[in-house]
């Protein structure tokens, strides 16, 4: 059964351990753009990582993947500009509050004082992180680093009539849910088509090359991975399925989370714990500070409990706008612990120890 159906089973502990010794790492749009949404310091383990795959010769992205980063790199920027900016908006309504006498009439003038130095030096820092963002639109290091690492290790892409044919598949496939991609069929075309163009990418290399392949992506949809009640099982057999029958050859997927945690197991490089904390997938519909702000906005405090808070509030706000966490993914939240074959999975933790 394991041979007709090898989405659905782990691999022993044999055949784990020779994919981490030969698996080319394949890295998704979304974790390369990834890199524009994190702290420095978990940029430099990411970095040294890929670093570790490219001198190996086990390190590769499709084209498509290298085409949407570069065309979606500096939306990403300005979309980090743009959350220092609300996230002053929210501190400074919440000091607006919380200074009316009326809603605190014993809030001391010298308090008052201390709060507004920490706004301004909220603010200062804000302005800092900003022209810090916006300077990587033009050349900057990190644009350079990701640049010189992938150079020689980016597929070649389709012709235009392999394009014409691979989006023909889609409509069929997506009319039937066939992964990867029919979660985007609601998309203009062809955009609605890249998943799958990524995926036959993919194909198409680990035929040519034989070699398995560690995919990484934080696209956690239902056309990805196999999800029943809310909970996230395994990787989508059929696409398992699919790799092997395609290349003859085995593809293990995984969250970034995931991949830098066993990785960091395995001793392939060293990888920082708080890098691991701050890649984990979560639902970012959970908006903290706009929940602080709401909620401290209608209490009540004594000057102490007042200027302890305000002082934590700044220390949270620094924390998060410095250490920016993964996008939204619907119904992802716990997701970091899943990969595909349900190897080194949840199940695969139970049942190999790993």
């Amino acid at each position: 059964m394991r041979s007709i159906f090898p989405g659905y089973y782990s691999l022993s502990e044999d055949n784990l351990n020779d994919l981490w010794d030969r698996a080319v790492l394949v890295l998704d749009t979304n974790v390369l753009l990834d890199f524009y949404r994190v702290s420095p310091e978990t940029q430099s383990d990411l970095l040294r990582l890929v670093r570790y795959y490219a001198g190996h010769e086990r390190l590769w992205i499709p084209y498509q993947v290298a085409l949407e980063y570069h065309d979606n790199l500096y939306e990403v920027i300005f979309q980090q500009v743009k959350k220092y900016d609300d996230t002053l908006n929210l501190l400074t309504q919440f000091f607006n509050s919380i200074t009316q006498k009326r809603n605190h009439p014993f809030l001391t003038d010298n308090y008052i004082r201390r709060i507004r130095n920490l706004m301004k030096d909220l603010e200062h820092y804000f302005e800092s992180q900003k022209k810090k963002l916006k300077d990587s639109v033009g050349e900057s290091a990190l644009k350079d680093d990701i640049a010189d690492i992938f150079d020689g290790h980016v597929g070649k892409g389709f012709t235009e009539q392999q394009l014409v044919d691979i989006y023909a598949q889609g409509k069929v496939r997506y009319s039937s849910n066939i992964p990867p991609g029919y979660e985007d069929k609601k998309k203009g075309e062809p955009e609605k088509y890249n998943d799958l163009v990524v995926w036959k990418e993919v194909l198409e290399y680990a035929t040519e090359q034989q070699l398995p392949v560690f995919f990484v992506s934080s696209d956690t949809k239902k056309d990805w991975y196999l999800i029943q009640h809310g909970e996230t099982i395994c990787p989508q057999p059929a696409l398992i399925k699919e790799f092997q029958q395609e290349t003859n050859q085995t593809i293990l997927m995984f969250t970034l989370e995931r991949f830098l945690s066993l990785a960091k197991e395995r001793n392939v490089v060293n990888i920082q714990d708080d890098s691991i904390k701050e890649v984990k997938v979560q639902d970012r519909k959970d908006n903290s500070i706009i929940n602080t702000f709401s909620y401290f906005s209608n209490l009540k405090f004594d000057d102490d409990d007042l200027i302890k808070m305000c002082e934590s509030l700044k220390e949270v706000s620094m924390h998060r706008l410095k250490k920016y966490e993964h996008r939204s993914v619907v119904d992802a939240e716990e997701l970091g612990s899943t990969s595909s074959n349900l190897n080194e999975s949840i199940i695969g933790d139970n049942q190999n120890g790993e």
